[in-house]
């Protein structure tokens, strides 16, 4: 499913999810392809983000993919409750 098929900024964070976590990362960028943009692109992205740097608390494995892809800065935003 990409993300824009999804009905909710919930259904989209968990398909973000998913590909942080099956995406190998390019050594020059994030690497993460159209259907994670699309999941920031339905006029609710700043929910989807909202919703990653919840989970991202309680998923190690979603913090070590997130900073592997180049969101280091949202990982520690998650991390300290505010801006990185």
């Amino acid at each position: 499913m990409r993300g824009y098929e999804a009905k909710s900024a919930r259904a989209r964070a968990s398909i973000a999810v998913r590909l942080y976590k099956t995406i190998k990362p390019w050594p020059w960028g994030h690497g993460l392809g159209r259907s994670f943009d699309d999941c920031f692109e339905m006029t609710d992205g700043d929910e989807v983000k909202a919703e990653l740097l919840r989970r991202v608390l309680t998923d190690p494995e979603l913090a070590t993919a997130m900073i592997s892809h180049g969101y280091g800065e949202w990982v520690a935003e998650a991390m300290t409750g505010g801006a990185a």
